[in-house]
């Protein structure tokens, strides 16, 4: 469990998309009846970090710039899905405990999100 928040990334304009997570227990009778219980207090959140290349000047598909570059270490600090780390919820300001959603951020997938405007996830953990 690392204390490191996720990076601002200044060549970056990140448009951030979080959704609410909840767990229910359903159980259905014979008669139709449900039986419901709500397996969490609080919601997690899925965010969808949607990202967009900003810089101009002296940039191209193949040059690293050095956004891309934190982004990847930050990855690799937290060995993909592994470490949970801290992330400034834009919507309510509050600071959450979050990890990435998948184990595959290579630098080349990173380039290719930076400049066609994909999305990577995060998700809350309790």
């Amino acid at each position: 469990m690392s204390n490191l928040v996720f990076p601002t990334l200044a060549g970056f304009d990140i448009k951030v998309t979080r959704k609410e997570i909840y767990s229910t227990l359903t159980q259905a009778a014979a008669s139709g009846k449900e039986l419901r219980a709500s397996l969490w207090s609080t919601p997690r959140y899925r965010y969808s970090l949607n990202l967009n290349f900003v810089r101009q000047g002296g940039y191209s598909v193949n040059t690293l710039s050095d956004e891309v570059v934190t982004l990847n270490a930050f990855f690799d600090t937290h060995l993909g899905t592994w470490d949970s780390f801290l992330f400034n919820d834009p919507v309510d300001g509050v600071q959450r405990r979050v990890r990435f959603a998948s184990d595959e951020l290579t630098l080349e997938r990173i380039v290719n999100l930076a400049w066609s405007g994909g999305s990577i996830d995060l998700i809350s953990v309790k």
